[in-house]
């Protein structure tokens, strides 16, 4: 199954961009609902084929199963980061994100994710739909450095 959620920063483009290539902006987007064990070893910013495992943490508390990201493409040009995730009863979480530039003062940010783990897959996309609707909104409040 597929989730495509977009939302409209009020950011350039650029700066959007460069904040999505930061492991910090995922630390701090996730915050609350979503937090990686071992995010201190995160490097500065991804690059293309790096490769991160990470036990997740829900709420910052219930422990989560271990979680694998491999970064297969990242492409300024295009504004575009791909992942190919998996875990636990997760078989495949390639997500896509990826930056439009739509004025001079404004970007849209979009979440692009297939899924599939067997018999759970819708309840993983709906949990998809919630992580990414939450992060989005968690983007939105950027006003300038990260919190």
């Amino acid at each position: 199954m597929k989730a495509v959620i977009t939302c409209k920063l009020n950011i350039p483009a650029r700066h959007a961009w460069q904040r999505v290539k930061q492991s910090q902006t995922l630390v701090y987007v996730c915050k609350g609902l979503l937090s990686f064990e071992n995010s201190e070893d995160f490097p500065a910013q991804w690059q293309e084929n790096l490769r991160i495992q990470s036990r997740l943490k829900f709420f910052g508390l219930i422990p989560g199963w271990q979680h694998s990201i491999h970064f297969i493409r990242l492409s300024d040009a295009a504004m575009t980061l791909r992942t190919r995730e998996s875990g636990a009863m997760v078989r495949t979480w390639d997500h896509e994100i990826s930056i439009q530039h739509a004025s001079a003062t404004c970007c849209f940010y979009t979440d692009s994710v297939d899924i599939e783990a067997g018999l759970l897959t819708p309840l993983v996309w709906l949990f998809a739909q919630a992580l990414y609707r939450y992060r989005q909104r968690r983007w939105r409040s950027f006003t300038g450095g990260l919190s």
